[in-house]
């Protein structure tokens, strides 16, 4: 035995050479000859043809694989032109097998009998004269001393001599000992009769000195009278063939062959597809050049192979439901080889997305060439039907992953339908022995092929399957795979302290029974899970090692056996829980892990579970369950309950983790809750409700942890763009997949992806998150990698399986990082202190202190300030203030009557820091502010309800004085008008000076009915009269506007705006613009329609259109006495500023509202921009006047 290699192989494989050469290079489809000289000794391949990309098939082929020649093979293969079959000799197995290698054992004891066959011939008749039909008698091995002798001898078939063919017939030929071939020669005539197909047959007999293996050829007699049909024109370019049930015959390039029913790889498609050369294709790009040829049980005579070109006569014929229907040829067939070895042609290119599925339709059989760099999308149904769905551009999205439920979403998913195809295997069977992808070696647990892996030019015949109603790929020749998402070797590193891991176990059941439902808290359900022991230690060791690998402090575990025997809870009794903590620390050390014995968790046959590490976390306090006894809206009987567990970690860091299984979108929950065709799928208000309950039940505090840091993991059953996921975001609650991950998926479904496994940290706790990340070791492998034994061969249980992590659930873990923050036990210091800018001393009121504490507290209030000093401040209003983060206040403090101190401060424990920790007392460096009761300016003026005097300085109720800051004078005396106060007949209720260095004065009385000098009729209290230093005239007539003489509506407070003061309604005032209050409630007619209600805490505005006796125009509402605080009808006068900002008035009694406290006669000013009150700015009493002043007017800014 002589051993030639290529010079790396040796080495590579371990093997020894007895020569090696470095140009030595086989692809699988060379030809190989061992020759002694120029006589060929063996022979590998056929010398002259192009077999594609290997001869023979499955694991008896020359493309990746080990050759053993079979130990019946006593002699090399000498004929180089022969047909080669490497099963014929040689024996197949896996590349790389090389026991056995460098000898040969053969049964080769005594001489070999040879073989004897003949062969079969067709060729055309021609159309005169006669053509040659050379047979060739063959011999598996040379013949034997003395030769080989037969008789041989022609014999009609649909061909009859002498019309058709030459009858011939010889005896005792001879083969001569050391060869192995005779030729027997058939004239057949030609002629130009249409006519089908004929066929003839060649017996040998009486054969001596060899076996027998085919003693008969056959001899087809093609017609070249024929009429060809162009496969085009068979096809038309309609969705249906326009020659349906026509016999027809083509010719064609034979591009997919996929005949094989019985032999590795079995039950191909029973048939194989046949494409226009080239040349003959026609002009119209809607017509396909290809077509199937479909042989049913009888195969054609002879097999067709890759390359040949084929003449095929038979019926045509759509196949399937119609519309949706497929083109074929069917039988009875006849079929001739015209020739072999031909290139193929021209593949279509199919760019993808297609606009429309019916795009397909124009390439239906042909070998196509996908232009795209097409990414794997879905392989569910790789182990069970060979199928891998591809889709340019990456991924398909989950519609609501990508997009809301709704219009949106469809649009996702249209867009997906058009952007992927399906590539098949070529075969029709069923969870076949070998699965095809990926190529090379096929599927198994150490060749995987993965979600996100790619092909680039994907060439195959394009196929519609009428059970599934898709057009997919066949392949034609082996498929190269770029393995872009290798698998992850190692979990993600995850930073922080603590890791946190929510895993789908996939139903992880320790009871294991395929019978009976004995499973569930009543014993009554199915048996999820293992099926046997045998799949139990696989699904267990798959499980163990995964855990072991992410190496979490806490897990929370979806899909986990509910078993009766778990009751009652914190007995230390979980046989399931039991299981996987005793197998993982039998991996990982004694005592690693523990389980939070919840018990039996809800009516399901599975529930939600907590394992964490006691050297990192501590439990604190109990469990807590979520189910619908909290609130009905959680129905526990289609979502798990939720299980919370609160942990303290080694710093002291406390939070929760809650472990939740929301309801599936696969079965209905009918009638109150069906899928709605958004594409959100069944269920969707159940799992929305679900999710408003568990955010109620987080802010409640489940656990009496005291702690707002809390970690949702689980399956939501849930995509990023529906309802439930809106909810938790909704109330602050961040999805860390989303804000942690690039592309977050951890689930397919259909070929599409996203993430139903979720990470929520609520507001407090998503600071303290350090990292995410989702292990990706399930969501992208084939689902017949998995624990599971059904379905599938001896071999692949065993091939199909590791224990390493991969499919392990279908669902991806997620993975989260923290580093917790220490808890907070220091008490916020405070200080407060005169505010940066306030006057000291200051007459001012409010005075303003700042308070800042040393950390944001909440629950800071105006009662929370004590107040002291000697200056009677009797209210402080506490206002947050810059940089508005909890730290800083502004205190106003008001009500000072007298001269003296105001100070503040505040005890400890008023307010408190997000711990809850409260404050300590506050501290002061500069406290104390001087309060001087202010006087008013010059130009402050009032009138009294009675008679006085002040020092020397004797006044009426007629007259009105004015405070020149120092002292009192009379600047209106009433008497030398002609106004008398005898008997208060005259007494002055309110005034308006229009220029302080003018005599002229607008006035109202208290009383009704008073005769006024120069006025005809006598003026009532809700009239104004006005003295020009000269005269009186009737200025404003209130009868004519609604006001009556009742007691109440007398005007006692009065100021007329400037005459450029804008109207403050969407109508001009051209006689001037007022505001007025009176002594009490009445009602009058409003802008716009309606009425008026007042009282004598109010001030009304009226937009003057005319005045005098005609007095004209129109009402409203300035200022709402009542609803800012003020007693029933305190108002006793008013003045404003300039612009109507601020009102300034006088009451008849006391008032306490905050900013302003104090009694009649004093001056308090209304802020109508910020709605605050403030004052006394000045006092009547503080200044001498011992009477009720009841009349006011400020010209300028009090300070």
């Amino acid at each position: 035995m002589f051993v030639l290699a290529h010079t790396d192989t040796p080495g590579a494989i371990s093997i020894s050479a007895d020569q090696t050469s470095g140009s030595l290079s086989f692809n699988g489809d060379d030809g190989i000859a061992l020759r002694n000289g120029t006589t060929i000794v063996d022979m590998i391949g056929q010398i002259g043809f192009d077999p594609g990309t290997e001869w023979g098939t499955g694991l008896a082929s020359t493309m990746d694989n080990t050759l053993r020649r079979k130990s019946t093979v006593c002699a090399g293969d000498t004929n180089g032109s022969d047909a080669f079959d490497p099963a014929t000799e040689w024996d197949g197995y896996a590349d790389g097998t090389k026991d056995g290698f460098g000898s040969h054992t053969a049964n080769c004891s005594g001489p070999v009998t040879p073989a004897l066959s003949v062969n079969d011939v067709s060729i055309n008749e021609g159309n005169a004269g006669t053509t040659s039909f050379d047979f060739t008698v063959s011999l598996s091995v040379p013949a034997g001393v003395g030769g080989v002798t037969f008789d041989i001898a022609t014999a009609d078939g649909t061909a009859v001599a002498p019309v058709d063919y030459a009858s011939n017939s010889l005896t005792s030929q001879t083969i001569a000992a050391g060869n192995t071939t005779y030729t027997f020669s058939v004239l057949v005539n030609g002629d130009t009769t249409g006519e089908s197909n004929e066929t003839f047959f060649v017996n040998v007999t009486n054969v001596v000195g060899a076996t027998v293996a085919d003693a008969q050829g056959q001899g087809t007699i093609i017609t070249d009278d024929a009429t060809i049909s162009r496969i085009h024109d068979v096809q038309g370019n309609g969705a249906a063939s326009p020659v349906v049930g026509n016999l027809v015959t083509i010719e064609g390039i034979v591009v997919g062959d996929f005949q094989d029913t019985t032999a590795d790889p079995p039950n191909e498609l029973n048939g194989y597809f046949v494409q226009e050369e080239d040349a003959d294709v026609d002009a119209d790009p809607n017509t396909s050049e290809g077509v199937f040829v479909f042989e049913g049980a009888n195969p054609s005579t002879p097999a067709v192979a890759l390359g040949d070109k084929v003449r095929v006569t038979g019926t045509v014929e759509e196949f399937g439901d119609a519309p949706d229907t497929y083109t074929e040829i069917v039988g009875p067939l006849t079929v001739v080889v015209l020739s072999s070895g031909n290139a193929a042609p021209t593949p279509a290119s199919i760019d993808l997305p297609v606009s429309s599925l019916s795009d397909y339709e124009k390439y239906e059989s042909m070998l196509v060439t996908f232009v795209d760099k097409l990414t794997v999308t879905e392989v569910f149904t790789l182990g069970r039907y060979g199928e891998v769905l591809l889709a340019a551009g990456g991924r398909l999205d989950i519609p609501t992953t990508a997009a809301e439920p709704g219009a949106p979403a469809l649009a996702v998913r249209d867009a997906n339908v058009l952007r992927s195809i399906l590539l098949d295997d070529g075969l029709t069977n069923q969870n076949p022995a070998t699965v095809r992808y990926p190529e090379p070696g096929g599927l198994s647990a150490t060749n995987t092929l993965r979600g996100g892996d790619t092909t680039t030019g994907l060439t195959g015949v394009l196929h519609y399957l009428d059970t599934t109603e898709d057009f997919r790929v066949q392949p034609v020749g082996a498929i190269t795979w770029n393995h872009e998402n290798p698998r992850p070797a190692d979990a993600p590193v995850i930073t922080g302290t603590l890791k946190v891991v929510g895993a789908n176990v996939l139903n992880y059941f320790t009871t294991v029974d395929p019978g009976p439902d004995i499973c569930g808290p009543a014993e009554n359900m199915d048996c999820r899970g293992a099926d046997s022991a045998q799949e139990f230690t696989r699904q267990r060791d798959k499980i163990l090692n995964a855990l072991a690998e992410m190496d979490a402090d806490i897990y929370g575990f979806n899909e986990l056996e509910n078993n009766a025997d778990a009751d009652p809870a914190n007995d230390g009794i979980d046989p399931v829980l039991e299981d996987i903590v005793d197998g993982l620390n039998a991996i990982v050390g004694a005592n690693t892990y523990a389980f939070i014995d919840a018990g039996v968790v809800g009516s399901d046959a599975i529930k939600v579970s907590l394992i964490y590490k006691p050297a990192s976390v501590t439990p604190v306090g109990d469990f807590a369950i979520l189910d619908s006894s909290y609130d009905p809206d959680f129905i526990d009987t289609r979502n798990r309950p939720v299980l919370a567990q609160t942990f303290e970690d080694n710093n002291g860091g406390v939070f929760t983790v809650a472990v939740t299984h929301l309801k599936s979108k696969g079965s209905a929950c009918t009638p109150d809750d069906p899928d709605t065709g958004d594409l959100s799928g069944n269920c969707n208000l159940t799992r929305t409700k679900a999710a408003e309950v568990m955010v109620d039940w987080f802010a409640s505090d489940p656990t009496n942890s005291g702690d707002s840091d809390i970690l949702l993991i689980g399956d939501l059953n849930s995509y990023a763009n529906e309802d439930p996921i809106d909810v938790f975001v909704a109330a602050g609650y961040v999805d860390l997949a989303a804000d942690k991950i690039a592309d977050p998926y951890s689930y397919v479904f259909d070929g599409e992806w996203g993430y139903l496994d979720y990470a929520f940290a609520s507001p407090t706790l998503y600071p303290q998150v350090t990292s995410a990340a989702e292990w990706h070791i399930n969501a992208d492998e084939p689902i017949a990698l998995d624990y599971n034994t059904e379905f599938k061969t001896a071999g692949q249980i065993a091939g199909f399986y590791s224990p390493l992590p991969f499919r392990v659930s279908d669902h991806d873990p997620m993975m989260v990082g923290l580093t917790l923050t220490s808890p907070d036990t220091t008490d916020p210091d405070v200080t407060i202190n005169q505010a940066s800018g306030q006057s000291d001393s200051t007459s001012s009121s409010p005075i303003n202190f700042t308070v800042v504490f040393s950390e944001p507290v909440t629950g800071f209030v105006d009662a929370d300030v004590t107040l002291g000093g000697t200056a009677g401040a009797t209210t402080a209003v506490v206002t947050e203030i810059a940089p508005m983060d909890g730290t800083t206040y502004n205190v106003a403090v008001s009500g000072m009557t007298v001269n003296g101190t105001v100070t503040a401060s505040i005890a400890a424990d008023k307010a408190e820091d997000a711990a809850g920790n409260g404050n300590t007392a506050s501290t002061s460096t500069d406290n104390t502010v001087t309060y001087v009761v202010p006087v008013a300016p010059v130009s402050l003026f009032v009138s009294t309800t009675v008679a006085g005097s002040v020092g020397p300085l004797s006044y009426g109720s007629e007259d009105i004085l004015n405070w020149d800051g120092s002292a009192w004078s009379v600047w209106f005396d009433g008497s030398a008008t002609g106004l008398t106060a005898k008997n208060a007949k005259h007494n002055i209720n309110a005034f308006w000076i229009p220029d302080a260095g003018s005599d002229d004065v607008i006035l109202s009385f208290t009383q009704n009915s008073r005769v006024v000098p120069g006025i005809g009729p006598k003026v009532d209290g809700m009239d104004l009269v006005k003295w020009d230093g000269s005269a009186y005239s009737l200025y404003f007539d209130g009868s004519d506007v609604s006001l009556t003489v009742k007691t109440q509506e007398k005007i006692d407070g009065l100021h007329i705006m400037p005459a450029n003061y804008p109207s403050p309604l969407p109508v001009s005032c051209p006689a001037g613009y007022f505001l007025i209050s009176t002594q009490g409630p009445g009602r009058v007619p409003a802008f716009g329609g309606g009425q008026i209600k007042f009282g004598g805490e109010d001030i009304l505005g009226f937009c003057a259109t005319n005045l005098g006796s005609a007095t004209a125009g129109w009402w409203h509402l300035v200022f709402d006495g009542s609803a800012a605080g003020l007693p029933v009808n305190a108002i006793d006068s008013i003045s404003a500023n300039a612009d109507g900002s601020v009102i300034s008035f006088t009451t008849s009694r006391p008032i306490n509202v905050p900013g302003a406290v104090g009694t009649h006669s004093m001056v308090f000013e209304y802020d109508t921009i910020s709605g605050a009150f403030s004052g006394p700015i000045f006092s009547a009493p503080a200044a001498g006047i011992n009477k009720q002043v009841d009349g006011l007017h400020i010209v300028g800014d009090l300070p």
